[in-house]
């Protein structure tokens, strides 16, 4: 009887622990809004949106960029989709910084210098994404989807999507 329960006890166990819905999805990095601005303020229909990306554990750091970027604008329904490196109309651009976006380039620092904490020893990959004429109206609301791969294992994407209006 002892055996028995020990043995239903084991398979339970085993099953539990090794099918991946019962499994909780550990995040590698954080993935996080910090800031948006017109690049354009007389129209307003170009943007930039910076992210933030910090590590969990040191191992797994950095991830792998992803070349696909989904936007909404203002209270349109219809997403439009992105290859980053494959586009006919060049509307899109993505620049990588770190921690020393100070030197690199004032602009993106001072409008999130307040927002991120660029001095602690935490290492930080930002990503300016450079949205340029994507509207024929001005963008007050924009929802962003973006994701990246994990460093150690590139079948794992990690993506969300983030609402804000522009400059907040």
């Amino acid at each position: 009887m002892m055996f028995k329960r020990f043995f239903l006890i084991t398979i339970i166990s085993v099953f539990l622990f090794h099918n991946k819905s019962f499994c909780q999805d550990i995040d590698k990095f954080n993935l996080n809004y910090i800031a948006s601005d017109y690049t354009d303020t007389i129209d307003k229909k170009s943007v930039i949106v910076i992210l933030a990306v910090t590590p969990i554990n040191k191992k797994d750091f950095p991830p792998v960029l992803s070349m696909k970027f989904t936007y909404k604008i203002n209270s349109e329904s219809i997403e439009t989709v992105v290859d980053i490196l494959n586009q006919k109309e060049h509307k899109l651009t993505l620049v990588i910084y770190g921690n020393e976006v100070n030197e690199k380039c004032p602009k993106v620092y001072e409008l999130i210098k307040d927002k991120i904490d660029l001095n602690s020893k935490r290492r930080v990959m930002l990503l300016e994404f450079k949205l340029d004429n994507i509207s024929e109206e001005p963008i007050e609301h924009l929802t962003i989807k973006y994701g990246l791969w994990e460093k150690r294992n590139i079948d794992k994407r990690k993506e969300k999507i983030f609402e804000f209006n522009i400059k907040d």
